[in-house]
């Protein structure tokens, strides 16, 4: 305010109670993923059951489907997908302000955690996939749905005009 940093308020909304809204920090973050990566166990210590893990990542609903077929299905808190060949494990919060995403091979042992202090134009999700692509050696601009599509667009960018200019518009 004026040229001086305030600090600001998080929008907690009582509905976002029981469905998340959890705030915390990146260290917690990368210790929730690593004990997930861990099948439960951080540091040694049992969190979780392996069987609670696994009943987390079952399906329960499908979200959407994309064109080559592959589905967005939902679990526990966790949604599920197929990536680069593998079962991705995936979370991604969005609290207005601040967000935050998860993504996970699980039977790759590997796995990405993104935060922001901010709410960015394109979701951490999308950053947290073309990251793993880029640990897996692919190209996020070739494998990362969102990505793909983003660049799809770019190509149809420009001015168009019907039939002798009876319309015009840009895109």
């Amino acid at each position: 305010k004026d040229g001086e940093p305030v600090e600001g308020n998080l929008p907690f909304d009582e509905l976002l109670y029981a469905p998340g809204g959890v705030v915390s920090c990146a260290n917690d973050l990368a210790n929730y993923l690593r004990m997930y990566l861990n099948n439960g166990k951080l540091d040694g210590n049992r969190v979780l059951s392996p069987e609670s893990v696994a009943t987390m990542y079952e399906p329960r609903s499908t979200r959407s489907s994309f064109i080559d077929g592959r589905k967005r299905e939902y679990a526990l808190g966790w949604e599920v997908q197929t990536f680069l060949g593998n079962r991705m494990i995936r979370h991604g919060g969005m609290m207005g302000t601040t967000t935050a995403a998860l993504a996970f091979l699980p039977q790759k042992e590997v796995g990405v955690g993104v935060v922001c202090n901010t709410a960015p134009p394109q979701h951490p999700s999308v950053a947290s996939q073309g990251m793993l692509a880029i640990l897996e050696d692919e190209d996020p601009d070739e494998v990362v749905p969102a990505l793909k599509l983003a660049d799809t667009f770019e190509t149809l960018e420009g001015d168009y005009e019907s039939y002798r200019g009876i319309r015009q518009a840009t895109v």
